[in-house]
């Protein structure tokens, strides 16, 4: 193979070697880089006559005229594939990040490719990746017109990246406002002239300059050729000169690329300049709408430190950083996050990030607060920072006065100790066309363990008289203690244990993560490392009787004296039993359960209902500690009031003083304090067939009086009284919460949905109940998730009854008028699961209300039928459209009957495919909605609505292209009516597609590079 560039050889020696190679009949394949219209001419000759055994193979973005013939193939741009594997050959070994951005760069055109590579092992900005020379000989081509227009358009152009050029909105118009001698008009036709030649793409609307380094150069050009006034102008759309820029958007596409050049002198002295002091950002500020923090951003990209000490000028004025919200806040956080990646300005990025998290106003993860935290991380972190400039920074924070400051470095710390998952977001490190910058990773072990050292000594002795920060440092840490033994850090949680255990009395977080460790991961532990686990372990046990009783009854671990051949059954019974000892030593020491109660009395507890039982035994006279408990409960907060210690006092009296048990009751139906308790009570001592009717009525009255809310009546509190409890005895219970409030009708459901769990046959005794449930479905908003899914089973039981059961046309006609009665409606809305039992059953019962509904509905209430009848509609089964569920002849009978409306409104809502997709088809439903009405225009509008109803990932043209074959095979219908519509419908299928390519090359030109 002979390789040769006409810019780097001589013509005359490309041709005599090419012609000695053609002479000794040699098979080879002759590649020429670039090579003039006359070069190439006489090289065809050669090769392709005379029998030479030679082919050509000439590389160039512009096709000399007539040298093609039929021997001649013309190939298109290269794909990826090809610029991507220069790049990794040239450059093995280089970082992902780069790796992408240089490909990037060269996408399309390997000869770019190559000199990139080149640029960057020899650390040349990649605008100087190409000469001037080769930028004319892009630009120009063979047959520039008029040369200085060409090239002042170009540069103008490259100048912002990429541009709109095919609608009037103005850019063009202010672009060409900032030349010298080129007007919009020049502008569109040199852009068009380049993009036809391939020194451009042109995706949709939008424009750019290819490939990038070519871009780059030229746009360095018009930099070095402005004044600073339009520097400002450009960036800014401020200053003195006339040129100042109308559209923000080109403010920012501008400084999106000048960030590419920041390797060149020019990007800097740029940056420096708009963020002088008072300059047009001073003046400005973070005005909502400017763009300016987007336009600082990516400043950001050239020079840290001047922009952060614009921001610092900008935000020292805003008295409220909460206030600073949407976009600029976004972009805010962005620069910010680029600032604190740089080492040199990492303290200042994090210091006002830090502020930014303090008043937050965002909830998503990488919000200010996300990106605070993640700058600390062991690896991964989000920044070049090292270890020491971190922890001083947090010893900063750590001393502030501010408790929300300290609650950050308390989050912060806690991801430093993070050791199980790394992952950061990508793109902070990323400056312009600087190699990326690399977070810090501690070059060894000891480096690693001098850095999870520093900060499990901060959250050990963090200085603070907030008992609420002390409790969030020692959560935290607890927390991390196991995972630093198992990656090999038990020297640090020694360490730290030391330091909490005598002060902290009672520190359950660190105690439960250990024994979870012993019991879990002991196998991937040493001996001598279990040994020192359980020697943690024991100095972690709660030594005082307060102490022993917090963890043993407040909190303890749900698999406490548990192990892998120990039965739930058991190790509940050796829990309990723990609890009984305790209790007997409490009760010998009555003046420390007495301090104890108001603790036990509120919050969360794990066993105070087994501990208040186990006192009421031991108890001497049984009422001894009655009172004392009772003034516990009242004495604690209303929203905090904790009744496990006063119920199982009392659940142990009931057997032997029932008529004490009943008083307490009665009082308690009629206490605002007390009320929340009695279905505890109720439930505590039932009689062999469930609670007592007595105490149904007790829970009813307390229920209608305002004493009790309903959120009291679950089944964890009075499920085990009515699992035993007829229907009957339930009924009246049922029914005072069906017709109480939003909250009493889905707490009601859920206990009807629990009490027939096994047993839907108890549903009989309480059909008046289910109907009720049905009359009260839409007079309140609700959707707890565990009522939706009991709505559904009962709805359904009952509706599968069919038309010969009066109960169920009662439900059917109920269910019917809360349809048509629907004001609002979203995807959890409860009667969407009923309705295909509700047209598959009683279609007779439900149809002609719904039906006529629709034909005289509004355009909302049309809306929100259809939203209910269809599937609306992404991600669900094909089969699963409600409307599908209406027996099919009942359907076409309401649109013969209808024609008007109806026929219309089915085409809206029935599915478009069949259900079969290896065999793609227009569900038949649909065709003989075409066969039957498909000459009514509001029907045929109907169908392309219903075809524009969905969702998809990636390319639109991928939404469009499945509907194709379905409707292609209606070609050979039958009807001419389907025939015609398949016909039509494929061109506007075909002239759809092809809008849609548009809009997805403009989606890829904007955010797919």
């Amino acid at each position: 193979m002979l390789y040769a560039d006409e810019h780097e050889a001589d013509p005359r020696n490309i041709r005599a070697a090419v012609q000695d190679l053609a002479d000794s009949s040699a098979r080879a394949i002759v590649v020429v880089d670039s090579c003039s219209p006359e070069t190439h001419g006489i090289l065809a000759g050669t090769v392709l006559g005379g029998g030479s055994n030679l082919s050509l193979l000439t590389i160039d973005d512009e096709v000399p005229t007539g040298t093609l013939d039929s021997r001649t193939m013309r190939l298109p741009e290269a794909p990826s594939e090809v610029t991507d594997s220069i790049i990794e050959r040239a450059l093995p070994g280089l970082q992902s990040e780069d790796q992408r951005r240089l490909a990037r760069f060269s996408k399309g055109y390997p000869r770019i490719a190559i000199r990139v590579a080149q640029a960057w092992m020899q650390s040349t900005p990649l605008a100087h990746a190409t000469d001037d020379h080769l930028v004319d000989a892009f630009i120009l081509g063979r047959s520039p017109g008029e040369p200085d227009v060409l090239r002042k358009s170009a540069a103008l152009l490259a100048t912002f990246g990429l541009v709109t050029i095919e609608q009037p909105n103005g850019w063009l118009s202010d672009i060409a406002r900032l030349g010298r001698g080129v007007s919009e008009a020049d502008l569109y036709a040199n852009a068009k002239n380049l993009a036809a030649r391939g020194i451009g793409r042109q995706r949709g609307r939008y424009f750019s300059i290819e490939p990038r380094p070519i871009a780059l150069k030229l746009a360095e050009r018009q930099w070095t050729e402005w004044t600073r006034d339009q520097w400002d102008a450009v960036l800014t759309g401020t200053g003195n000169s006339t040129a100042g820029l109308m559209n923000k958007s080109l403010n920012v596409e501008a400084a999106k690329q000048l960030a590419l050049l920041n390797t060149v002198g020019v990007s800097k002295a740029v940056a420096e300049h708009v963020c002088r002091f008072g300059g047009p950002f001073d003046e400005a500020g973070l005005m909502p709408g400017s763009g300016n923090t987007e336009v600082l951003s990516l400043l950001a990209e050239i020079d840290v430190a001047t922009v952060i000490a614009q921001l610092e000028r900008s935000l020292v004025d805003v008295q409220d950083l909460e206030s600073v919200r949407d976009d600029e806040r976004r972009h805010l956080v962005w620069a910010l996050e680029k600032v604190a990646f740089d080492a040199t300005t990492f303290e200042e990025g994090a210091r006002w990030l830090l502020r930014l998290a303090a008043a937050e106003n965002e909830t998503w993860a990488n919000n200010a607060t996300g990106q605070f935290v993640a700058l600390f991380p062991l690896f991964l972190g989000n920044t070049e920072a090292d270890s020491s400039a971190r922890l001083s920074f947090l010893d900063e924070v750590l001393s502030s006065k501010e408790h929300a400051d300290i609650r950050l470095g308390i989050r912060a710390l806690d991801g430093a100790l993070e050791l199980d998952h790394f992952m950061r977001t990508a793109g902070a490190e990323t400056h312009g066309t600087r190699p990326a910058l690399e977070s810090w990773r501690p070059a060894t072990n000891r480096e690693a363990t001098e850095y999870l050292a520093g900060c499990v000594q901060r959250l050990s002795t963090l200085a603070t008289s907030d008992d609420e920060l002390l409790a969030l440092a020692h959560d935290s840490l607890g927390r991390r203690l196991a995972d630093l033994i198992r990656h090999g850090f038990i020297d640090i949680a020694e360490t730290a244990v030391e330091a909490i255990s005598p002060r902290a009395g009672h520190w359950p977080v660190a105690l439960n993560g250990l024994q979870f460790l012993i019991e879990h991961f002991a196998t991937g532990l040493n001996p001598p490392t279990i040994d020192r686990v359980r020697g943690l372990i024991d100095k972690l046990q709660p030594q005082s009787l307060e102490t022993r009783t917090r963890y043993l009854v407040t909190d303890m671990p749900w698999d406490y004296l548990g192990g892998k051949d120990v039965g739930y059954d058991e190790q509940l019974q050796r829990q309990q039993e723990a609890v009984r000892v305790l209790a007997a030593e409490l009760t010998g020491e009555p003046q420390t359960l007495r301090s104890l109660l108001p603790q036990l009395s509120q919050g969360q507890q794990r066993m105070t209902h087994v501990l208040g039982q186990a006192i009421g035994e031991l108890s001497d006279p049984w009422e001894y500690w009655l009172e004392p408990i009772l003034q516990a409960v009242a004495d604690a907060p209303e929203e905090a009031r904790h009744f496990g210690l006063l119920v199982g006092y009392i659940g142990s009296i009931a057997k032997d003083k029932p008529t004490v048990v009943e008083a307490l009751k009665r009082q308690s139906a009629v206490s605002p304090i007390f009320a929340p308790a009695l279905p505890l009570m109720c439930s505590t001592a039932p009689t062999p067939s469930g609670i007592a009717t007595t105490d149904i009525a007790l829970l009813v009255a307390a229920l209608e009086g305002g004493f009790l809310p309903p959120r009291w009546i679950r089944w964890d509190t009075v499920g085990r009284g009515l699992r035993d409890s007829p229907p009957a005895v339930a009924a009246p219970l049922f029914d005072a919460m069906l017709d109480h409030s939003a909250q009493g009708f889905e707490s009601a459901l859920d206990l009807i949905g629990l009490y027939i769990h096994d047993e839907p046959e108890r549903l009989e005794g309480l059909r008046p109940q289910v109907r009720k449930i049905a009359e009260n479905a839409t007079r309140w908003k609700w959707g707890e998730q565990m009522a939706l899914y009991h709505f559904e089973q009962i709805m359904t039981w009952m509706l599968e009854k069919g038309r010969q059961d009066r109960d169920a046309s009662a439900t059917a006609l109920a269910l019917a008028k809360a349809v048509v009665d629907v004001e609002d409606y979203d995807q959890t809305h409860p009667l969407k699961p009923v309705i295909p039992p509700l047209l598959a059953e009683l279609p007779e019962v439900s149809w002609p209300l719904i039906g006529q509904t629709i034909v005289n509905a509004d355009p909302l209430q049309s809306f929100l039928l259809e939203s209910m009848l269809g599937e609306w509609r992404f991600g669900q089964r094909r089969d699963s459209f409600p409307i599908l569920s209406l027996p099919v002849d009942t359907l076409f009978a309401w649109c013969h009957a209808y024609p008007d409306q109806a026929p219309a409104f089915a085409a809206k809502i029935v599915p478009v495919f069949g259900d079969s997709e290896s065999d793609p088809t227009v569900h038949p439903v649909l065709v003989r909605l075409i066969e039957e009405f498909g000459d009514r225009e509001d029907v045929d509008s109907a169908i392309v609505g219903n075809m524009h109803t969905g969702g998809w990932a990636g390319p639109e043209e991928g939404y469009w292209t499945p509907y194709q074959e379905p409707v292609g095979k209606l070609l050979n219908h039958p009807s001419p009516k389907v025939r015609k519509w398949a016909k039509d419908t494929l061109r506007w299928l075909a002239k759809t597609i092809d809008a849609a390519r548009t809009r997805d090359a403009e989606e890829e030109a904007l955010f797919g590079e």
